[in-house]
């Protein structure tokens, strides 16, 4: 006689082992709280209302991703990436100088991007300044 698992028993069992027993280096599952989710909540959220006029004025397409996809944010999950190479999530920023800080910044906006085709975001940023009628950067 066969017997078959369902999935989701075997992930309560993954659940059950002791921790460190699975590859995964991420913390225990937690349950949800019950009630409301907050998550993703913005406190004193405005609508994004201009961003009509901001398109027609900039000739620029705007996007607004779903939420929890990180699919549609691909650069920008790149880039939170790049910066967790050098500030893990949850660190304290007040155990860095400002000069540390800065380095940072200059090492992740001299890096080449395949997404600005090599460039770097630094040259990308300085070619817009010079060329753009909306001041940037000032």
């Amino acid at each position: 006689m066969r017997k078959y698992l369902s999935a989701e028993t075997i992930s309560v069992a993954q659940y059950v082992l002791p921790r460190g027993a699975l590859r995964q280096a991420r913390k225990a599952r937690r349950p949800r709280s019950r009630g409301t989710d907050r998550r993703g909540q913005i406190p004193n959220m405005t609508p994004m209302a201009e961003h009509e006029r901001l398109a027609e004025r900039l000739t620029i397409r705007v996007f607004f991703a779903d939420s929890y996809s990180p699919w549609q944010r691909g650069i920008n999950e790149h880039t939170n990436g790049l910066r967790r190479q050098y500030l893990p999530k949850g660190t304290d920023l007040l155990g860095y100088t400002q000069r540390e800080l800065n380095a940072i910044a200059h090492r992740l906006n001299t890096r080449p991007r395949k997404c600005l085709l090599w460039a770097t975001p630094l040259e990308v940023f300085t070619q817009l300044r010079h060329h753009s009628p909306v001041a940037l950067g000032t």
